[in-house]
């Protein structure tokens, strides 16, 4: 998990952004990019998503507290994420429809 998140590059799965970008064009589809990674990579997660071609949408990342002394903590909760963390933050996006302007959310947009 460590060298793909911080050492190799992102890679998409082959043909993903065009079924998305046909989605958006053709269905209307808008999309919510939800990672376990943290805040810190959302970036780093925003400039992989717009050059491998994904539609605009918003990308929904975890805010770990580092804490000012127990640094090594943070990095725990990143490894030890909970599956349930994607299904707590989908269900509150799903709730929040049709009005999901979700503060927590880093919006992107295509060039």
């Amino acid at each position: 998990m460590l060298k793909n998140t911080f050492i190799r590059p992102f890679r998409p799965v082959p043909a993903m952004a065009e079924v998305y970008q046909y989605w958006a064009k053709e269905k209307g589809a808008a999309y919510l990019y939800l990672s376990e990674s943290s805040v810190e990579l959302a970036g780093p997660l925003t400039d992989f998503l717009h050059e491998a071609g994904f539609p605009e949408g918003s990308l929904a990342v975890r805010e770990i507290v580092w804490g000012r002394y127990h640094r090594l903590s943070g990095l725990k909760s990143l490894m030890d994420a909970p599956p349930e963390y994607k299904l707590r933050e989908l269900k509150a996006t799903l709730d929040e429809l049709p009005q999901s302007r979700r503060s927590s959310c880093w919006r992107f947009r295509a060039a």
